[in-house]
């Protein structure tokens, strides 16, 4: 059946009374003007948007055409509707903007649709520019939000969820400039934050396809929550120092964070010269205890560069997953106990398929700039007990220090599992003792350890000393360590790479198969 042309777009009134027939009407018009010259006619849109029965059906609201955007959403029925900021527009903020009804979705037509904070004064209400609260089923999608590198007299982020809400979605957003040079770190200048210490926490958040340029503080930050997903966003830091790329912490320790999962994103900075986060991707809790934290977390696909400390750091978890994630330039900020993974006080957790390298150089000075850069690092920094961890599959290179590390805190660690890892060109800073695999660093106990299959070289320039150790086993009162089928043989920089420790004791020991011991 052949398409008519519809030629009543021009006049805002369509003569039909139901959304069935205004919808068959908008699909014959694309159609028609696709159909009729593909190449050369593009859909005006702008005619779909004036037709008067279609926004009043779907409650959209130009907020062009309204003194300010607290005045378009005000202007919503209680059924909530779309707030539109039609693209080359800029609509300037100067006080927070709360939804305050269900259902409300603030849309645009990409970067040139512009919320911007207004200069002067700007005190905000619940530490947020744009505020959902207590909110279900709302959006803030394809828009940039301006915060023009303003100093804030109170602190606030961009975009701002809290409360007892469901189902939110921020997407496709860019947000830049936000928090002055003069701010303090520590101040929340965060540009999504998700939660807070209350007793009712977000739901079903989704934060997807972001771009976060120059925030003051964490390009995301979740402090309470369930069900939050933050995937395939891009942080990253040309003018303004950061805490975080992306932190997830639990200041109450109340159990208010679960199924987090962080997948997908670009944390860093490519630029050498450019300040750098502290710590790319940080999850954990401040509880003194697993029990007290959350569980249920996976870290996959993203990556992490140019960081002043770890790429990702956890603690307090339990039951979640660290993999296929790249980190590299990492820990270029002299610091202590920093790594490319950084594991402390988890259970029940696996570091799987990850590619860690150049850690601890800082290529904008030309340099290998810190002693202790470790490739991963497990162990206790709050005293609890480290257990069921799985070290698997990873391929490490070019780290300061340690390849990989245990270090327990003065607590048992047991059941660990280190297995299958390829570490190479270690130990590029510190001493000569620096170890491939440092089992060693346990001023407890260490139980049920497992060390199979891992291959440790040395090569590299500078390369480690030559009385570097490929494995170094643990020492004091530890039962139960095997140490089966490594090898520890290829190196090009001298000999002293083996298996160091083997006379300790340890009670029920098994070596086995291992080439270079």
């Amino acid at each position: 059946m052949a398409l008519t042309r519809v030629t009543n777009f021009t006049a805002g009134v369509l003569p039909f009374d139901d959304l069935n027939s205004e919808f068959n009407n908008v699909v014959n018009y694309i159609n028609n003007r696709v159909l009729s010259n593909p190449l050369t006619s593009n859909i005006d849109f702008a005619d779909l948007y004036t037709v008067a029965n279609l926004r009043s059906f779907w409650n959209i609201l130009n907020v062009a055409e309204y003194a300010s955007l607290s005045a378009a959403e005000a202007a919503l029925p209680s059924t909530g509707g779309v707030l539109f900021i039609p693209p080359q527009t800029t609509i300037d903020v100067t006080s927070t903007v709360t939804l305050s009804k269900d259902n409300t979705w603030v849309i645009g037509g990409g970067p040139s649709s512009i919320l911007r904070r207004g200069s002067g004064t700007f005190t905000p209400t619940n530490s947020g520019f744009l505020v959902m609260n207590g909110r279900k089923n709302c959006a803030v999608l394809n828009l940039q939000i301006d915060g023009q590198q303003l100093g804030n007299a109170t602190a606030f982020s961009a975009i701002r969820v809290l409360g007892a809400c469901e189902w939110i979605l921020i997407g496709q957003i860019l947000t830049r400039r936000w928090g002055g040079s003069g701010d303090v770190l520590t101040d929340p200048n965060h540009g999504i934050f998700i939660g807070d210490s209350l007793a009712s926490p977000p739901r079903r958040v989704r934060v997807i396809d972001c771009d976060l340029a120059d925030i003051r503080s964490s390009g995301v930050h979740v402090q309470s929550g369930r069900d939050i997903l933050v995937r395939h966003n891009s942080m990253r830091w040309a003018a303004i120092n950061a805490n975080y790329g992306i932190r997830v912490l639990d200041t109450a320790g109340s159990e208010v964070l679960q199924e987090i999962a962080i997948l997908d994103n670009e944390v860093g900075n490519v630029d050498l010269t450019s300040l750098r986060p502290e710590t790319g991707i940080a999850v954990g809790s401040t509880a003194t205890s697993v029990t007290a934290s959350f569980s249920g977390f996976s870290i996959a696909g993203n990556r992490v560069s140019n960081t002043q400390g770890s790429g990702i750091s956890l603690s307090n978890l339990s039951n979640g997953e660290v993999r296929n994630n790249r980190v590299y330039r990492a820990c270029v900020i002299d610091s202590i106990n920093q790594a490319g993974i950084r594991v402390l006080d988890c259970q029940y957790s696996q570091i799987k398929d990850n590619q860690i390298f150049e850690l601890g150089e800082d290529l904008s000075v030309g340099g290998i700039s810190i002693q202790d850069a470790n490739g991963i690092h497990v162990g206790s920094a709050a005293g609890v007990s480290v257990q069921f961890v799985q070290v698997k599959g990873n391929m490490i290179y070019r780290t300061a220090s340690d390849g990989i590390i245990l270090k327990s805190g003065g607590v048992t660690l047991h059941d660990v599992d280190i297995d299958g890892n390829h570490v190479s060109q270690f130990g590029r800073k510190s001493t000569s003792t620096n170890s491939g695999i440092n089992l060693n660093q346990v001023s407890g106990q260490m139980n049920n350890l497992s060390c199979s299959r891992n291959r440790v070289t040395r090569d590299g320039s500078p390369p480690a000393g030559t009385n570097a150790n490929g494995i170094t086993l643990p020492i004091g009162s530890s039962t139960s360590v095997r140490c089966i089928g490594n090898d520890v043989s290829g190196s090009a920089a001298g000999t002293g790479l083996g298996i160091a420790n083997k006379s300790a004791p340890i009670t029920d020991l098994e070596l086995a198969h291992n080439l270079g011991e």
